[in-house]
């Protein structure tokens, strides 16, 4: 772990502690507590917050740990920054934000996120998948085909068919 400048100490420190206990939450909600943040007692400066460091990906659903950091940043009005830094490393930048304001210094609701963000995700000919079809059913089984009507003979291919052979 590389050491903190002089000066990264003292951006460290002049972080008003409410500030900082807002990062904090948004790292203890994405990882389920603060202590298992990998990178919390590294943490750098970063703008006005912090910069921690994650080990390998991040997803939505299974392993969920980027989506618990989104949801998390919305509520506390801290923006996140994802850097790729090297190979498997991810550098994970906060910085606190208002409710209100330019689109520099403000930071929306989930909900209004949510809100702005579908409708420039999808239009008349690209919805938004259902659950039926995110789930495909299974697979139908292959039609076996019918008797020949004109003879009673089985119809060609069929298992019957081929034991007449």
């Amino acid at each position: 772990m590389k050491k903190l400048t002089a000066a990264e100490q003292a951006q460290l420190a002049a972080i008003p502690p409410e500030t900082l206990a807002r990062i904090e939450r948004v790292l203890a909600r994405t990882y389920r507590g603060i202590h298992h943040c990998p990178g919390w007692r590294a943490r750098r400066p970063f703008g006005d917050g912090v910069s921690v460091t994650h080990y390998a990906g991040m997803s939505t659903y299974d392993y969920d740990e980027l989506t618990r950091l989104v949801v998390a940043a919305h509520d506390e009005a801290v923006r996140v920054d994802l850097i790729g830094t090297s190979h498997c490393y991810i550098r994970i930048g906060l910085t606190p934000r208002l409710r209100d304001g330019s689109l520099y210094e403000s930071h929306p609701t989930i909900e209004a996120a949510i809100e702005k963000a579908r409708p420039q995700l999808t239009n008349e000919k690209e919805k938004p998948m259902t659950e039926a079809e995110a789930t495909p059913d299974a697979p139908a089984a292959p039609e076996t085909p019918a008797p020949d009507a004109t003879t009673d003979a089985p119809a060609e291919g069929t298992p019957a068919a081929a034991e007449g052979a």
